[in-house]
Protein backbone atom coordinates (compact mmCIF):
# COMPACT_ATOMS: atom_id res chain seq x y z
CA UNK A 1 0.00 0.00 0.00
CA UNK A 2 1.24 3.48 -0.86
CA UNK A 3 -0.12 6.65 0.71
CA UNK A 4 -0.17 9.80 -1.40
CA UNK A 5 -0.34 13.34 -0.02
CA UNK A 6 -1.34 15.81 -2.76
CA UNK A 7 -1.19 19.41 -1.55
CA UNK A 8 -1.43 22.69 -3.51
CA UNK A 9 1.72 24.01 -1.88
CA UNK A 10 3.63 27.20 -2.69
CA UNK A 11 6.02 27.90 -4.27
CA UNK A 12 6.05 24.39 -5.80
CA UNK A 13 3.23 21.83 -5.97
CA UNK A 14 4.65 18.53 -4.72
CA UNK A 15 3.43 14.95 -4.60
CA UNK A 16 4.90 13.04 -1.66
CA UNK A 17 5.04 9.23 -1.62
CA UNK A 18 5.82 6.89 1.25
CA UNK A 19 5.26 3.28 2.25
CA UNK A 20 2.40 2.71 4.66
CA UNK A 21 4.41 2.37 7.89
CA UNK A 22 7.60 3.71 9.45
CA UNK A 23 9.04 0.16 9.43
CA UNK A 24 8.36 -0.21 5.70
CA UNK A 25 9.81 3.26 5.10
CA UNK A 26 13.03 2.34 6.93
CA UNK A 27 13.31 -0.92 4.97
CA UNK A 28 12.69 0.90 1.68
CA UNK A 29 15.36 3.50 2.41
CA UNK A 30 17.80 0.71 3.35
CA UNK A 31 17.12 -0.87 -0.06
CA UNK A 32 17.89 2.37 -1.88
CA UNK A 33 14.47 4.08 -2.05
CA UNK A 34 14.64 7.83 -1.69
CA UNK A 35 11.71 10.13 -0.85
CA UNK A 36 11.06 13.18 -2.99
CA UNK A 37 12.79 16.26 -1.62
CA UNK A 38 14.42 16.87 1.76
CA UNK A 39 13.54 17.76 5.35
CA UNK A 40 11.01 14.96 5.63
CA UNK A 41 9.35 13.09 8.47
CA UNK A 42 7.33 9.88 8.66
CA UNK A 43 4.54 10.96 10.99
CA UNK A 44 0.93 10.08 10.13
CA UNK A 45 2.06 7.47 7.58
CA UNK A 46 3.19 9.93 4.98
CA UNK A 47 6.20 11.98 4.09
CA UNK A 48 5.83 15.72 4.37
CA UNK A 49 8.17 18.67 4.06
CA UNK A 50 8.64 20.67 7.24
CA UNK A 51 8.75 23.86 5.15
CA UNK A 52 6.36 22.69 2.42
CA UNK A 53 3.87 25.55 2.85
CA UNK A 54 5.93 28.74 2.92
CA UNK A 55 3.55 31.25 1.32
CA UNK A 56 -0.21 31.60 0.88
CA UNK A 57 -2.37 34.22 -0.80
CA UNK A 58 -6.15 34.25 -0.79
CA UNK A 59 -9.41 35.23 0.88
CA UNK A 60 -10.20 35.12 4.60
CA UNK A 61 -13.22 32.83 4.93
CA UNK A 62 -13.35 32.94 8.71
CA UNK A 63 -11.68 34.83 11.52
CA UNK A 64 -11.56 33.33 15.03
CA UNK A 65 -9.90 34.42 18.28
CA UNK A 66 -6.31 33.58 17.33
CA UNK A 67 -6.44 32.19 13.79
CA UNK A 68 -7.94 32.70 10.36
CA UNK A 69 -9.07 30.30 7.65
CA UNK A 70 -7.44 31.41 4.42
CA UNK A 71 -8.91 30.06 1.18
CA UNK A 72 -6.53 29.63 -1.72
CA UNK A 73 -6.96 27.37 -4.71
CA UNK A 74 -10.22 25.99 -3.35
CA UNK A 75 -8.57 24.84 -0.08
CA UNK A 76 -9.07 26.47 3.33
CA UNK A 77 -5.95 26.67 5.52
CA UNK A 78 -6.20 27.26 9.27
CA UNK A 79 -3.44 29.77 10.01
CA UNK A 80 -2.49 31.06 13.46
CA UNK A 81 -1.46 34.73 13.27
CA UNK A 82 0.05 37.29 15.68
CA UNK A 83 -2.39 39.45 17.63
CA UNK A 84 -1.40 42.69 15.87
CA UNK A 85 -1.86 41.17 12.43
CA UNK A 86 -5.08 39.48 13.53
CA UNK A 87 -6.57 42.88 14.45
CA UNK A 88 -5.78 44.27 11.00
CA UNK A 89 -7.41 41.44 9.06
CA UNK A 90 -11.13 41.31 8.24
CA UNK A 91 -13.37 38.39 7.44
CA UNK A 92 -14.03 38.32 3.70
CA UNK A 93 -10.84 40.28 2.94
CA UNK A 94 -9.23 39.19 -0.33
CA UNK A 95 -5.67 39.10 -1.67
CA UNK A 96 -4.28 38.47 1.83
CA UNK A 97 -0.65 37.34 1.74
CA UNK A 98 1.04 35.20 4.41
CA UNK A 99 4.54 33.82 4.79
CA UNK A 100 4.02 30.55 6.66
CA UNK A 101 5.79 28.07 8.92
CA UNK A 102 4.49 24.52 9.19
CA UNK A 103 4.96 23.16 12.71
CA UNK A 104 4.61 19.63 14.09
CA UNK A 105 3.09 19.27 17.58
CA UNK A 106 3.99 16.48 20.01
CA UNK A 107 0.72 14.70 19.26
CA UNK A 108 1.79 14.54 15.58
CA UNK A 109 -0.67 17.19 14.40
CA UNK A 110 0.33 19.92 11.97
CA UNK A 111 -0.19 23.62 12.63
CA UNK A 112 0.39 26.54 10.28
CA UNK A 113 1.67 29.90 11.56
CA UNK A 114 1.40 33.01 9.40
CA UNK A 115 3.70 36.04 9.42
CA UNK A 116 3.31 39.31 7.49
CA UNK A 117 6.71 39.22 5.75
CA UNK A 118 9.52 36.88 4.77
CA UNK A 119 11.82 38.73 7.16
CA UNK A 120 9.39 38.03 10.03
CA UNK A 121 9.26 34.38 8.98
CA UNK A 122 13.04 34.10 9.21
CA UNK A 123 12.97 35.70 12.66
CA UNK A 124 10.23 33.28 13.76
CA UNK A 125 12.44 30.36 12.73
CA UNK A 126 15.36 31.81 14.68
CA UNK A 127 13.27 31.96 17.87
CA UNK A 128 12.00 28.40 17.25
CA UNK A 129 15.59 27.17 17.26
CA UNK A 130 15.95 28.30 20.87
CA UNK A 131 15.38 25.32 23.17
CA UNK A 132 12.07 25.56 25.03
CA UNK A 133 10.47 28.13 22.71
CA UNK A 134 7.33 26.75 21.05
CA UNK A 135 5.69 28.11 17.90
CA UNK A 136 3.13 30.31 19.70
CA UNK A 137 5.80 31.90 21.89
CA UNK A 138 8.03 32.38 18.83
CA UNK A 139 5.15 34.08 17.01
CA UNK A 140 4.55 36.46 19.92
CA UNK A 141 8.26 37.27 20.21
CA UNK A 142 8.48 37.92 16.47
CA UNK A 143 5.57 40.38 16.66
CA UNK A 144 7.12 42.50 19.44
CA UNK A 145 8.54 44.95 16.90
CA UNK A 146 10.43 45.34 13.67
CA UNK A 147 13.24 42.79 13.16
CA UNK A 148 15.87 45.51 13.48
CA UNK A 149 14.33 46.62 16.82
CA UNK A 150 14.36 43.04 18.11
CA UNK A 151 17.97 42.64 17.01
CA UNK A 152 18.89 45.86 18.80
CA UNK A 153 17.14 44.71 22.01
CA UNK A 154 19.05 41.42 21.91
CA UNK A 155 22.42 43.08 21.26
CA UNK A 156 21.79 45.54 24.11
CA UNK A 157 20.58 42.71 26.39
CA UNK A 158 17.33 44.59 26.99
CA UNK A 159 15.32 41.97 28.91
CA UNK A 160 12.41 44.38 29.48
CA UNK A 161 11.73 44.39 25.72
CA UNK A 162 10.87 40.67 25.82
CA UNK A 163 8.69 40.56 28.94
CA UNK A 164 5.51 38.87 27.81
CA UNK A 165 3.03 36.55 29.50
CA UNK A 166 4.24 32.97 29.64
CA UNK A 167 7.98 33.65 29.28
CA UNK A 168 9.93 34.12 32.51
CA UNK A 169 13.06 36.13 33.19
CA UNK A 170 15.40 33.12 32.95
CA UNK A 171 13.97 32.13 29.59
CA UNK A 172 14.39 35.70 28.30
CA UNK A 173 18.02 35.71 29.43
CA UNK A 174 18.55 32.39 27.63
CA UNK A 175 17.06 33.80 24.42
CA UNK A 176 19.33 36.83 24.57
CA UNK A 177 22.39 34.71 25.37
CA UNK A 178 21.79 32.30 22.47
CA UNK A 179 20.93 34.95 19.88
CA UNK A 180 23.43 37.71 20.70
CA UNK A 181 25.48 38.40 17.59
CA UNK A 182 23.48 35.97 15.41
CA UNK A 183 20.96 38.33 13.81
CA UNK A 184 23.18 40.32 11.47
CA UNK A 185 21.06 39.39 8.43
CA UNK A 186 18.03 41.11 9.93
CA UNK A 187 19.42 44.63 9.66
CA UNK A 188 17.14 47.02 7.82
CA UNK A 189 19.74 47.95 5.14
CA UNK A 190 20.15 44.93 2.90
CA UNK A 191 21.51 44.36 -0.57
CA UNK A 192 19.17 43.12 -3.27
CA UNK A 193 21.70 40.81 -4.96
CA UNK A 194 22.57 37.29 -3.89
CA UNK A 195 20.64 37.70 -0.63
CA UNK A 196 17.37 37.63 -2.59
CA UNK A 197 18.51 34.53 -4.50
CA UNK A 198 19.43 32.83 -1.21
CA UNK A 199 16.02 33.72 0.24
CA UNK A 200 14.26 32.14 -2.74
CA UNK A 201 16.45 29.04 -2.45
CA UNK A 202 15.36 28.73 1.18
CA UNK A 203 11.76 28.74 -0.08
CA UNK A 204 12.47 25.72 -2.28
CA UNK A 205 13.72 27.16 -5.58
CA UNK A 206 16.92 26.07 -7.27
CA UNK A 207 19.42 28.86 -7.86
CA UNK A 208 18.71 28.71 -11.59
CA UNK A 209 14.95 29.05 -11.02
CA UNK A 210 15.50 31.93 -8.60
CA UNK A 211 17.73 33.84 -11.02
CA UNK A 212 15.34 33.20 -13.90
CA UNK A 213 12.37 34.54 -11.90
CA UNK A 214 14.34 37.60 -10.76
CA UNK A 215 15.40 38.35 -14.34
CA UNK A 216 11.72 38.77 -15.29
CA UNK A 217 10.91 41.24 -12.51
CA UNK A 218 10.52 44.91 -13.64
CA UNK A 219 13.63 46.99 -13.02
CA UNK A 220 11.69 49.50 -10.90
CA UNK A 221 11.14 46.83 -8.22
CA UNK A 222 14.18 47.25 -5.97
CA UNK A 223 12.98 46.25 -2.48
CA UNK A 224 14.23 42.70 -1.65
CA UNK A 225 10.98 41.64 0.03
CA UNK A 226 8.92 42.87 -2.93
CA UNK A 227 11.26 41.04 -5.31
CA UNK A 228 10.56 37.80 -3.44
CA UNK A 229 6.80 38.35 -3.72
CA UNK A 230 7.04 39.12 -7.44
CA UNK A 231 9.21 36.03 -8.01
CA UNK A 232 6.60 33.85 -6.31
CA UNK A 233 3.90 35.30 -8.61
CA UNK A 234 6.01 34.56 -11.71
CA UNK A 235 6.58 30.92 -10.74
CA UNK A 236 2.85 30.39 -10.10
CA UNK A 237 1.92 31.44 -13.66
Amino acid sequence: MVNVLPLPVTPKSTWCFAPASILETSFAIACGWSPVGRNFDTKLNFIYYKDMIAYLKGKILLKDSDYIILETGGVGYKVFVPEGLHMQLKQGQEQVEMFCALQVRKEATLELYGLPSFEALKLFEVFRNVSGIGPKAAMILTSLGKPEDIKKAIDQRNTAFFRIKGIGEKKIQKIILELTGKLGSFESKRSSGDEVVDSLVNLGFSKAEARDALSRIPAEVTDPEQKIKEALKIVKR
